[in-house]
């Protein structure tokens, strides 16, 4: 009973969150609506406690340290709001806030760093002596209750994390994230950092290029193969660490479908686990590549990786180049090896010596 009331309480939150999205679109406007000239600069340097709209006939410049937003915020496309790497470098979505921010093909709103004159032109009057650089602002934190959303929108010169979800979820769909730190596969956020994310995140469409880490997960979160990992205007332009992590410190839960095919999924952190009664999916020709040491933990054997014998799939190290290239970034000094990870089964131990699997150690219940 409890269990059909949660499942009812959670398909009306659905619809009462579309309906919302629905609203914030057709607030926007139409896509034939051009934006207005930009008229004017507006100084960000109070929180927003209130709800609040931000219109593209200004330019929003981030200049308080911390700038919190505990109330709504939709943001009008085309809008282009710049962080001040001296004095806003970030923005946080409290537990009562949440954001919007809702573009469109030719009118994107954008999250971009002062000192970049492309985009809204030279707003700190300093010609060409500062130009923008990764790092430049940190991230947009959202710890919001409620969900929030990005469509169409840019994120250039972020930090580790241009979005961080924290305990929280968000639609993050047809945006573009460049120029963006991310960290390492030591140290990894990624341009988006979902590792502390609901299983009600969704991240689709999006375009990565000339970051360090594109997207980080956890093991709740599904991923699709809808992303792009290049520029599509120069298909050289990729990411130094052009993968996805999904960082693996919690068992799986929700039944993710993981069906991202582009680039390889690494599994980072310290086990991967599928309990009893639980099931992640695999796509088609999606490889799963394991960091040093990392277990997969499988208690129900291995049929609770769904279609992990389906075509094209593979399970293999993070040094094996073969198979979705050079994932760690570091060329030819890194070769596989057996025992490079681990595969830890409980039950129906005959059903992981597939072909499709590379340098692990088994290791099976007694």
């Amino acid at each position: 009973m409890f269990k059909k009331q949660s499942i009812f309480f959670e398909n009306l939150w659905r619809i009462l969150y579309t309906v919302a999205f629905i609203f914030i679109i057709t607030f926007s406007g139409c896509e034939e609506d051009k934006p207005e000239e930009k008229i004017s600069v507006k100084e960000i340097t109070d929180n927003i406690d209130t709800a609040t709209f931000w219109y593209n006939t200004h330019i929003y410049i981030i200049r308080k340290a911390d700038f919190r937003v505990n109330a709504s915020l939709i943001i009008q496309k085309g809008t282009i709001i710049k962080f001040d790497p001296k004095s806003g470098r970030s923005m946080i979505i409290g537990d009562s806030g949440q954001i919007a921010a809702q573009g469109s093909t030719n009118y994107p709103v954008i999250f971009t760093s002062l000192y970049d004159d492309f985009n809204g032109g030279d707003n700190n009057g300093d010609g060409n002596a500062t130009t923008p650089r990764p790092g430049d602002w940190d991230g947009i934190i959202i710890r919001a209750q409620q969900h929030c959303t990005f469509g169409y929108a840019k994120f250039f010169y972020g930090g580790n994390g241009a979005i961080t979800l924290d305990s929280s979820s968000a639609e993050i769909r047809n945006c573009t994230f460049a120029f963006n730190k991310g960290g390492d596969l030591t140290n990894y956020s990624g341009a988006i950092n979902a590792s502390k994310g609901t299983y009600l995140t969704r991240i689709g469409q999006n375009i990565f290029y000339q970051n360090d880490i594109p997207l980080v997960i956890n093991t709740s979160i599904s991923i699709d193969n809808s992303n792009r990992y290049y520029n599509p205007s120069d298909t050289s332009q990729r990411n130094r660490f052009n993968v996805v992590i999904i960082e693996a410190i919690s068992p799986v839960s929700h039944t993710p479908q993981w069906t991202e095919n582009r680039v390889a999924i690494v599994i980072a952190g310290t086990t991967l686990k599928i309990a009893n009664n639980q099931y992640c999916i695999v796509g088609n020709y999606v490889t799963l590549k394991f960091m040093k040491d990392v277990t997969l933990w499988l208690e129900s054997g291995a049929n609770s990786i769904l279609n992990l014998y389906g075509p094209g799939v593979q399970l293999t190290s993070i040094f094996d180049d073969r198979i979705k290239g050079d994932s760690n970034g570091d060329g030819n000094l890194s070769q596989p090896s057996a025992g490079d990870w681990i595969l830890r089964v409980d039950n129906d131990t005959d059903a992981v010596n597939l072909t499709n699997i590379f340098y692990a150690t088994k290791l099976f219940a007694p």
